[in-house]
C-alpha cells in the first residue's frame, strides 16, 4: 500500500470508532486499528487538537478535530468531524 492509502484507510477506521455507539464495536474496532498500525509500522504523536501520524519515524499526515464556530457555555463545542491534512 501507498502511505496516502494507509493514511486514508486509518482515517477511515478512526472516524468509525469515534461514531460508533456500542461498546463491544468499539472494542473490536480498536483490535483492528492497533493491528492495522502494527502491520503498517503507523506511530502517533497526539497534542490535542492534532494528532501527527508517522511511519518509519516520517511525519506523512495530521488530523485535526474540528470545532463550532459558536460557543455553548463559553466554550467551542467540539464537532465529530475531523480534517485530515497530507504532508
Amino acid at each position: 500500500m501507498t502511505k496516502e492509502k494507509i493514511v486514508k484507510e486509518y482515517f477511515k477506521m478512526a472516524t468509525r470508532l469515534s461514531n460508533e455507539k456500542q461498546f463491544n464495536k468499539k472494542v473490536d474496532l480498536n483490535i483492528q486499528i492497533n493491528k492495522f498500525k502494527k502491520t503498517h509500522n503507523l506511530t502517533m504523536k497526539v497534542n490535542d487538537p492534532i494528532t501527527t501520524l508517522f511511519i518509519n519515524d516520517k511525519e506523512i499526515a495530521t488530523i485535526r478535530k474540528q470545532y463550532s464556530s459558536r460557543k455553548i457555555n463559553l466554550e467551542y463545542k467540539e464537532l465529530k468531524k475531523r480534517l485530515l491534512v497530507m504532508t
